[in-house]
């Protein structure tokens, strides 16, 4: 007869703490029974169940699954898992104010690696580089920059640009004073909620 033959796939795979990553066996050539036991070789590498169901455990570390087959437990197949920290990320400032054409700087904060920028709906709004430098477009308007960590990219950041051009308006716009009189001028400003002025 020919030997039991246990497979398990996928033969490795990277989780984050505390996930669960299913694996699958096949067992080929038994006589009497396809059952098999599942177990984690490290102690402190996390669980798997009686179905193949791996939980990964709350440290990072590379751990082992292994799967037996009940009829010979000489025969088995085991797999790498690579445990990591959860991949996210974040973006600063996440909201900003410029003027058309104007630009600013964004930086992508992601836990494990680095970040892809991208202009959301293209470079008709606008154009960032690879650096997270934003470049307006000529027309004004609210538009999004999207952070994108290059580890998991369904990990997603978005920050809001507002573009509009600032206006400050002084009234009243002109006045006619006495010599030692005083006169009150008061500004308002567009475009920014920054309302401050200097005078």
């Amino acid at each position: 007869t020919l030997p039991i033959v246990v497979t398990i796939s996928p033969t490795s795979a990277t989780v984050a703490t505390g996930d669960t990553q299913q694996f699958t066996k096949t067992v080929t050539n038994f006589l009497s029974t396809s059952a098999v036991t599942w177990n984690v070789v490290e102690g402190a590498g996390g669980s798997v169940s009686s179905s193949g169901l791996y939980t990964a455990p709350s440290s990072t570390g590379t751990f082992h699954v292994n799967v037996t087959s009940v009829e010979d437990i000489t025969k088995s197949a085991t797999a790498t898992v690579t445990v990591q920290n959860p991949v996210t990320i974040t973006i600063t400032p996440t909201s900003a104010y410029i003027q058309p054409g104007a630009s600013v700087t964004f930086t992508g904060h992601p836990s494990t690696s680095g970040t892809n920028y991208s202009v959301v709906g293209g470079p008709a709004n606008g154009t960032i580089t690879s650096g997270g430098v934003y470049t307006a477009p000529a027309a004004e308007g609210d538009y999004q920059v999207k952070a994108q960590a290059q580890a998991d990219n369904t990990k997603i950041a978005l920050a809001n640009v507002y573009v509009h051009p600032i206006v400050v308006t002084v009234t009243p716009p002109a006045a006619t004073v006495q010599i030692n009189t005083t006169q009150q001028f008061n500004a308002s400003l567009t475009g920014n909620p920054n309302t401050a002025v200097t005078w």
